[in-house]
């Protein structure tokens, strides 16, 4: 059987063009929709964003490397195949909108169970040595390795974006 956008659109409830379109077929245990397509299998909202343009192929990236394109969802529901929702993205962005938008599962920042400063504290330093005050008056201070407050200054830690 030969797959077509008919046959495809047929299993995604459309409604407005600002809404949620859905699919309604097979729902993969992470939550999005799935199907075959081709001789492979692809999630429901890839496959979308191929039939209207936005990628080449409906597979998702193989591996994390730089240059990869992810299809994001803005509205945040992993069934959702209304192209006007898909949007073009890096694995970075995908994690920190997840992170920004309090779907991850691990904790970031102040929250880590190991975090040992608060933001507050981190801003201080950060402004503290951007004044001139050195790593190591950092270290003593906050009673902290050299290593920590280097991570910390040069952003390797604790990101603000």
């Amino acid at each position: 059987m030969k797959n077509t956008p008919e046959k495809f659109w047929a299993r995604v409830k459309r409604g407005r063009a600002n809404e949620c379109w859905p699919w309604l077929g097979y729902v993969h245990p992470e939550g999005y929709g799935q199907t075959h397509w081709g001789n492979r299998k692809a999630f429901a909202h890839r496959i979308a964003a191929m039939i209207t343009g936005l990628v080449k192929s409906p597979t998702a990236p193989r591996s994390t490397k730089r240059g990869r394109t992810f299809v994001l969802h803005t509205c945040d529901n992993k069934l959702c195949c209304n192209p006007r929702h898909l949007v073009i993205g890096t694995l970075r962005q995908n994690i920190h909108d997840c992170i920004n938008k309090g779907r991850s599962r691990y904790a970031c920042g102040e929250q880590h169970r190991l975090a040992l400063f608060t933001a507050t504290q981190v801003r201080a330093i950060r402004a503290q040595h951007k004044q001139g005050v050195s790593q190591r008056q950092l270290m003593r201070q906050y009673n902290a390795a050299q290593s920590v407050i280097s991570r910390l200054v040069n952003r390797h830690s604790y990101r603000e974006e």
